[in-house]
């Protein structure tokens, strides 16, 4: 049929042997991998090179092509506006809907210019050719706009006649949908007080996963900290009222939560030469700093904040 998009066949492009012709289609060719049963071969009457004639003929196209991947798309995790977490997602279309879902957690082979990485994949949901797949893990690695996916055998994707794909199909481009990046910051405990260490302590735990004696910023991020789609930077300064510098915090002290998506800038309520600060209200100025993954440290975004922390014994 016309929607194929082939062009007329030459006969430089028909190659015959003991069993019959192979004739070569130039495009351009629509990934379109299923058969109607509209879809014929016509032959019109012609003679040979040997002089032998043959008459026109109708014959139905089979159906032997097996799926492959027509586009993709990976949308990143993400907080809804009502709150709901919304993990990491790739769209695929295939070239015609396939009758049973991937039976491997790796079905997918991803490219990044000369080097190649994988995803693991949880439960899909399917509509028809487009199916949904949830990312379980990204190994570490974010994709990029300019990356291409393949589908690997191990899918055992197959159409509802029995036609599996058997190799690796060729890579098409993998498209990565604009993230919307957002944070919460915050101070905590506020006021600390020295006389309540131990449980103040505790309750960072709970916050950062480690028992730290202080004050800490808490970044608490709407996407992913360690493997999300960019890099966070927080240092901050802390000033008495009369605005002498008391101490500096750097972002190689930064804690790393349990909680996936929460940064922690700890404050040892102590001042540059390591002692404890006196009783009364101390300024803390942050700045935080995100940059896009894959990026230039030049592409990134400053945030400042300044927050009054309270110091009782």
């Amino acid at each position: 049929p016309q929607s194929r998009g082939f062009t007329a066949i030459q006969r430089s492009d028909i190659v015959a042997d003991s069993s019959g012709f192979t004739i070569a289609l130039h495009g351009p060719l629509e990934v379109l991998t299923s058969v109607s049963p509209t879809e014929h071969l016509l032959i019109n009457p012609c003679i040979t090179a040997t002089g032998a004639r043959l008459g026109s003929s109708d014959i139905p196209v089979l159906d032997r092509m097996a799926p492959v991947i027509r586009s993709a798309s990976f949308l990143p995790a993400n907080t809804s506006v009502s709150g709901v977490q919304i993990p990491d997602t790739l769209l695929v279309e295939y070239s015609e809907p396939i009758s049973a879902e991937v039976l491997t957690d790796h079905p997918f082979i991803f490219k990044r210019g000369d080097s190649t990485y994988t995803m693991q994949i949880g439960n899909a949901i399917r509509a028809d050719s487009l199916h949904a797949y949830i990312v379980t893990d990204r190994f570490g690695i974010f994709p990029q706009n300019g990356d291409s996916i393949a589908l690997l055998p191990a899918a055992v994707a197959t159409d509802g006649i029995g036609n599996v794909q058997q190799q690796t199909t060729a890579f098409v481009p993998l498209s990565v949908s604009p993230y919307h990046v957002s944070f919460d910051i915050n101070v905590c405990p506020n006021p600390w007080r020295f006389s309540n260490a131990s449980e103040l302590a505790s309750v960072n735990s709970q916050i950062c996963g480690q028992a730290y004696e202080g004050t800490m910023v808490v970044l608490t991020s709407s996407v992913p900290i360690n493997n999300g789609p960019v890099d966070y930077q927080m240092d901050g300064s802390v000033y008495d009222p009369l605005g002498n510098l008391i101490a500096k915090l750097t972002n190689a002290s930064v804690i790393r939560s349990t909680v996936s998506q929460r940064l922690c800038l700890p404050w040892s309520m102590r001042n540059q030469s390591g002692r404890k600060v006196t009783s009364g209200s101390y300024v803390l100025d942050v700045t935080v700093r995100t940059n896009p993954k894959g990026s230039s440290s030049g592409a990134s975004t400053k945030y400042q904040y300044r927050f009054l922390v309270g110091v009782a014994k």
